[in-house]
């Protein structure tokens, strides 16, 4: 939360040196846009290839100043010995990994195979810090290098910005997305990566003091969107409501000789923005689901928080993922007015996620069918010396990228004899289009589905209870460990794609902001296997049974109803001891 004050000028702008002053609230509003009656496409295309290929320009320019300067910083021998431990430790996640998958492998293996990681992180974990303290040491003997090194790269940096012939809105989001990449990946000891120039991104407008929300249906500069009347969200018929919200947003993507160029598309704005509110940033992203392309409106508002009452009860929510008669399990929650339940994710769209997985491996085989027609026909018929190049790059490729482009320009230069080559990898085109849009098109209703079903439990809960605790999974080194695994991926991992629980941590955060709630996350060590009821803390392995019977007490339970009454106990401990 900040505070701001601001007053309004005649256009809409806020300046500084207002009266009125308050607490403010960061959110995003999406609306979505239809596929028709677009204008200004090809200038908003235009940006999104420019932005593309700026952010690559900068990643090329950061990735390459960043390996000067790990000369610079190289600790010699002990970085050396390093990388190699760590290749080993990743060599014998994998052997452990393909033990764990194979039903037939003795508890033994993996038990010595566990002990080796575990020595293995603990001697990468000593010489890391020796490293550490050594690149310390060549940063403070080095710091005018590093300096004149750090120099360049914004000189540089703000070179291809002047170059790159983006509208100022988009240069300065590229710039901005750079700046927290770069902290993160610096942070994680990753490169940026660049991104494929293929149509897909968005185009931004940004307003440095804000904008009203009455004043973007007027006759703003930079982004305009057609009045909608009250009843688009009032009227107690839903055919009405649909039809009025329907209506048109146009945003400045450019300027040319002749002045501002606008995009504009049709939207349905099904809910309305707050009073009050300021946008700060106005989005449209164009993203590809198959073969065709979908666009959203994203407006970035300041809102005043809410001034409701809310609740003074709590509630404790145990996150992860767990299979159970009913689906897979993502949530389990109790509160302080003895209410509890479950957030369960049906069987049905378990089916359907792993229906994705096997559209995936018939992708992959039916390519590898294709590739391996394409050799068998080259060894009886010779291609075009261009065609060859491209038949030599596809066959070489995993992706079936190249293979499509070679089929794009055999079309293009067809010769005598080729009838039954060509039809054959376009008969494999047809296919895999086919099933290339399938699974993009499941994909993205799963996907939506699963978040409404987040967004309608986080609403339910946020409207109930003012204060939420929940566990603080390690997603980031649960993925690290999941990086590193054989072919057979284990079902838990699967599971772990599919429940996306830092996806339903951030949907709550929303939801309790909204609600002037607060959600707390707590340390959740222990907290699955302590008895609630008398605190015991007894030795079983929560794998091979979903209750347990306290052996003090005799009580049995369910260990995630176990452990959301344990953060929740856990919270509240904690919240009185502050206060």
């Amino acid at each position: 939360m900040s505070k701001t004050t601001a007053t309004p000028d005649a256009c809409g702008n806020l300046s500084a040196g207002g009266e009125t002053s308050g607490e403010m609230l960061v959110r995003v509003y999406e609306y979505g846009c239809a596929r028709e009656a677009i204008r200004g496409m090809d200038a908003a295309i235009d940006q999104i290839l420019r932005r593309n290929e700026l952010w690559n320009r900068i990643v090329e320019i950061d990735n390459e100043i960043r390996t000067k300067m790990d000369a610079v910083l190289h600790a010699g021998p002990q970085e050396d010995h390093l990388a190699g431990l760590r290749q080993g430790l990743t060599e014998l996640r994998t052997r452990l990994a393909q033990v764990r998958a194979d039903a037939k492998s003795s508890l033994i293996d993996s038990a010595q195979l566990v002990a080796q990681i575990r020595t293995a992180v603990v001697e990468i974990q000593t010489i890391l810090a020796e490293v550490k303290q050594i690149r310390k040491a060549n940063a403070r003997e080095n710091r005018p290098l590093l300096r004149e090194l750090n120099s360049e790269r914004l000189r540089r940096i703000q070179e291809a910005q002047v170059s790159a012939g983006l509208y100022w809105c988009n240069r300065t989001a590229v710039v901005r997305n750079y700046e927290v990449a770069r902290a993160r990946a610096m942070k994680e000891g990753r490169r940026l990566k660049g991104r494929l120039c293929n149509g897909a991104g968005s185009v931004c407008v940004y307003f440095q003091r804000g904008l009203q929300v009455a004043a973007v249906f007027g006759d703003n500069g930079r982004l305009q969107i057609d009045p909608v009347p009250e009843e688009a969200w009032n009227s107690p018929s839903r055919s009405t409501r649909r039809r009025l919200a329907r209506t048109n947003v146009r945003m400045r993507v450019a300027v040319n000789a002749g002045g501002p160029v606008w995009l504009e598309l049709p939207m349905t704005m099904h809910r309305p923005l707050p009073e009050g509110a300021v946008i700060r940033w106005a989005t449209i992203v164009r993203e590809q689901i198959g073969l065709a392309w979908r666009h959203r409106l994203l407006l970035t508002v300041r809102t005043p928080a809410c001034q409701n009452a809310r609740s003074a009860d709590a509630v404790g929510v145990d996150l992860g993922w767990r299979i159970t008669p009913e689906g897979l399990r993502v949530a389990y929650w109790c509160g302080t007015d003895g209410r509890h339940g479950t957030l369960v994710l049906r069987r049905a769209d378990l089916l359907a996620f792993k229906q994705i997985g096997a559209l995936q491996s018939a992708i992959k085989a039916a390519h590898e069918q294709a590739k391996s027609f394409l050799r068998s026909y080259l060894d009886r018929q010779a291609l075009p010396a261009p065609l060859m190049e491209r038949a030599s790059a596809a066959l070489s490729s995993p992706s079936p990228r190249l293979l499509v482009t070679l089929l794009q320009e055999w079309r293009a230069s067809r010769f005598s004899g080729d009838r039954y080559g060509f039809g054959r990898i376009s008969a494999w085109q047809k296919q895999h289009i086919h099933l290339w849009t399938w699974q993009a098109n499941l994909r993205d209703q799963l996907i939506r589905k699963r978040r409404e079903l987040y967004r309608c439990f986080a609403a339910e809960l946020a409207s109930r209870y003012g204060i939420a605790f929940v566990n603080d999974v390690p997603l980031r080194r649960i993925v690290k460990r999941s990086l590193v695994v054989c072919e057979n991926i284990p079902a838990q991992r699967q599971n772990r794609f599919v429940a996306a629980v830092s996806v339903l941590v951030r949907i709550l955060q929303n939801a309790f902001e909204k609600n002037s709630g607060t959600l707390t996350r707590i340390q959740s060590a222990g907290a699955m296997m302590a008895c609630y009821s008398c605190g015991t803390l007894d030795q079983w392995n929560p794998a091979e049974t979903l209750t347990h019977t306290c052996s003090h007490c005799c009580t049995t339970w369910d260990q995630d109803f176990n452990a959301s009454l344990n953060l929740l106990r856990r919270g509240l401990a904690a919240r009185d001891d502050t206060c």
